[in-house]
Parts: C-alpha cells; sequence; structure tokens
C-alpha cells in the first residue's frame, strides 16, 4: 500500500483526550464564579454604569454564605419556628441590613417582617436602589427544617439621590425591577438570580465558598401537570386559580408541598407545574419571584389572572396577594 508524509485516519480524526467541544464547554462554565458572571451580563445588557448595582448583588451572595452556613450548624437541632438553635428571621433581618446598609449602595430597605421600613444610618452614604427581601423563608410548622431561603428583590430608587429613602421609593411598579434572585439553603445551597437576561443558577462550593455557576443553561420551566401548594387552598382557591387548579387535575390528581413557598417555586422551577399560594407578600415575595418566572419562560398572575408585573404597589407595601404560578396553557379569557 502506497504511504505518504501524512497519517491516514481509519475511521476519523483522533478525538481529544480530555473531551469533547460540548463537554469542554459545560466544564468552563462551571468555573464561572458569580461575581463574574454578574460583570459579564452587565457587559452584554448595560443598566447602571456607576458598577454599584453589581457590588450590590456581590454584596447580597457573600452575605447568604454565612447564613448557610449558619443553617447548616443548625440543622440537627431544629426547634419550632426557629432554624437552629439561635438562628431565625428577625436575626437574618438585622445580619443583613448592618451588612448591605454600610455599602453605600441602597436608601431604603423592606423586609417582610417589620412593619416599618429600614434606611441607612445617618453617618452612612445613601445608595440608589431600593432592596426588597424576605430574609428566612420557611415552614413555621415543621420541627425538622430541611428547607428555606432568603428571596430578594432591587428597584431604583425614586426620591433625589444621595439623600435618606423616602416612602416614594416603595412605590413601585413590578415591572420596574431591575434584579431579583433567592438562596435556598437545603443539602446544597444554590442562588438563583436575572436581571432581565434570564435565569441562572449557581452552587455553593463548600470548600472554595464561591458561588459557581451550573453547566446548565438559561433556566426555562417544564410544562408538566402538576400542582404545588397548600391542599387547603388548593381545594378552596376561586377565580381563575379555581380553572387552573381543575384544568391540571383533570391530568393529575396528586398535589406536592415541600412546607415552604420557595421549596415549591424552586421545585416549579426546576420540575415544571403550577404553584398556587395565598397570602403572599408582593414586594418582598410575590413580586421577585414573578419577575424571576417570567425570565424562565412561564407565568405569574394573580388568582383574578390579573399579570403580577402590572401591579403597582400604592401606599401599603405590605400588601398581599393571591399567586398561580408556573407555565400552564389555559389564559384568562
Amino acid at each position: 500500500m502506497q504511504t505518504t508524509g501524512e497519517p491516514q485516519w481509519v475511521n476519523s480524526p483522533p478525538q481529544s483526550p480530555i473531551a469533547d467541544s460540548k463537554t469542554l464547554s459545560a466544564l468552563e462554565k462551571a468555573g464561572v464564579v458569580f461575581s463574574a458572571h454578574v460583570r459579564q451580563s452587565f457587559r452584554l445588557h448595560p443598566s447602571d454604569f456607576t458598577g454599584e448595582l453589581i457590588r450590590l448583588l456581590d454584596d447580597l451572595s457573600t452575605e447568604t454564605h454565612s447564613i448557610s452556613a449558619l443553617v447548616n450548624e443548625g440543622s440537627e437541632h431544629i426547634q419550632y419556628g426557629y432554624v437552629g438553635n439561635s438562628l431565625n428571621a428577625e436575626f437574618v433581618t438585622q445580619q443583613l441590613y448592618h451588612a448591605l446598609s454600610h455599602d453605600g449602595y441602597a436608601c431604603v430597605f423592606l423586609f417582610k417582617d417589620h412593619p416599618k421600613p429600614y434606611t441607612c444610618p445617618s453617618n452612612m452614604p445613601h445608595g440608589d436602589y431600593v432592596i426588597c427581601l424576605s430574609p428566612l423563608e420557611y415552614d413555621l410548622l415543621c420541627p425538622q427544617q430541611s428547607i428555606c431561603g432568603t428571596i430578594f428583590s432591587v428597584y431604583e430608587r425614586k426620591s433625589p439621590t444621595g439623600l435618606p429613602g423616602r416612602s416614594i421609593d416603595l412605590q413601585q411598579c413590578a415591572k420596574e425591577q431591575i434584579a431579583a434572585g433567592y438562596c435556598l439553603y437545603s443539602s446544597t445551597t444554590t442562588f438563583f438570580y436575572t436581571m432581565g437576561n434570564g435565569v441562572y443558577e449557581f452552587l455553593l462550593h463548600p470548600v472554595a465558598k464561591q458561588y459557581f455557576q451550573s453547566p446548565s443553561y438559561r433556566l426555562q420551566v417544564p410544562q408538566t401537570e402538576t400542582l404545588w401548594g397548600e391542599r387547603s387552598y388548593i381545594r378552596n382557591c376561586e377565580g381563575f386559580a379555581r380553572e387552573v387548579a381543575s384544568h391540571v387535575l383533570q391530568e393529575n390528581e396528586k398535589t406536592f408541598h415541600t412546607g415552604s413557598l420557595i421549596g415549591d417555586f424552586d421545585s416549579v422551577l426546576r420540575m415544571g407545574g403550577v404553584l398556587l399560594a395565598r397570602n403572599v407578600h408582593f414586594l418582598c415575595e410575590a413580586a421577585p419571584l414573578a419577575y424571576i418566572m417570567e425570565q424562565a419562560n412561564g407565568q405569574a398572575v394573580t388568582s383574578l389572572g390579573k399579570r403580577i408585573l402590572d401591579i403597582e404597589v400604592g401606599n401599603d407595601p405590605h400588601k398581599k396577594i393571591d399567586i398561580v404560578m408556573g407555565n400552564f396553557s389555559i389564559h384568562k379569557v
């Protein structure tokens, strides 16, 4: 057989001994830390040229590291109404406030369980952003708490810059959010966020103490016929929520409930289905979760069928609504 100076391949060119190109791209993506991803997203879709929003999100993610450690430390000794021996929603509220109010990026903080909003200390700079937080979302009736988390939402202030925040800064429309996300403290701490360009997931490395991007691409809610929420509410809901529940129950009579709103929402985001919940805090829970759901190709409406992101807060920053979220085929007529 005649030979040449070039090697002869029998079937195909030799493959890389490491991995193919798809696997390599997934590995490279898994090496992206949260702060780098936020900066990359900002370069593609700039929304704040001061860089304060990027640093604010960095600080938020950093604070969830310590909260996650405290949750894991107390996971073996759970009491009613508490996560761990000393960790509760009030403790997390104070920790988040003291950390974020000294950064100079926010002017007003609204916490789910506090009737009045917080402003920054007088000796600290007042930033350009409003932060709404559900510091520790968990099941109050579960003695063995397995799932809990923090939900956050960020708006731009409406009052003059450089001064303490005012009540007008909380009179927002849900679609005016510029960032939202949540952190889930469970066997693995996961961080989800969106800046209006898709939803991305990050996993907390237990040794490096950094959030690394999950190899999966932008999250998309699967369309499945499953109901998530409290059974008592699913049986007694009315209006558009009743139509959606009846439609789903025709295909699948089983309903599921993790015991907490954030646990149910995370299950819908990953596995699909429909979440029904009542008395959900609008600014601290419903609005950020609706923003995330729509960015993941889902729907988020009230029990009457109105789009949540079109709702304005008005004069009551602690208003509550009933929600229907997920990837469902039935629409309000």
